[in-house]
């Protein structure tokens, strides 16, 4: 096990612009009844909740195979639930959490899950990334992603997801 420390710089610095945040909400939003205000703060307290959890979960575990495994499946099966039971004008790429009276863009979860799975795949064929079997395998990878994400109708997504792999693999 090794020691990890806070770099509390970034996260002083993360809260303080969440709070500028709210405020601008605020702003736009002046003379309405407070809801965007409230789901904006509610969105920060989340956020500062899941950055606490991660500053206590050592990254090597991302370096695990069978985690990537794992985090890769629960992509596909995020994005399966928002085919399923989605909404969204045009598109199905929302999940509408009707007891907190909001809505989730799950692509947007399977964003950073895709990054550290890909990373992981990119880094298991570093030295023989120009053969064509590692080459397919790759674009297996993103193109189901970003396969399951054009079925939502989210075109846009799909594009960041393409932007994303193209870059990694540059």
């Amino acid at each position: 096990n090794k020691k990890t420390s806070t770099d509390y710089t970034t996260a002083i610095i993360a809260i303080v612009l969440s709070i500028f945040g709210i405020l601008m909400v605020a702003s736009a939003t002046k003379g309405s009844d407070g809801t965007y205000v409230t789901k904006q703060a509610f969105a920060v307290f989340l956020g500062i909740c899941f950055m606490f959890i991660l500053s206590f979960i050592n990254y090597e575990l991302f370096l695990n195979t069978k985690f990537c495994i794992f985090l890769f499946i629960s992509s596909l099966a995020l994005l399966t639930l928002t085919l399923l039971i989605g909404n969204g004008e045009g598109n199905q790429s929302w999940i509408a959490l009707e007891g907190l009276s909001l809505n989730v863009q799950p692509s947007e979860i399977v964003k950073v899950l895709f990054i550290i799975t890909f990373a992981k795949h990119l880094d298991s064929v570093k030295g023989r990334i120009n053969k064509i079997q590692n080459v397919a395998l790759l674009l297996l990878h993103a193109g189901v992603i970003i396969g399951f994400v054009m079925l939502q109708g989210d075109l846009g997504s799909a594009l960041v997801f393409m932007f994303i792999a193209l870059v990694m693999c540059f």
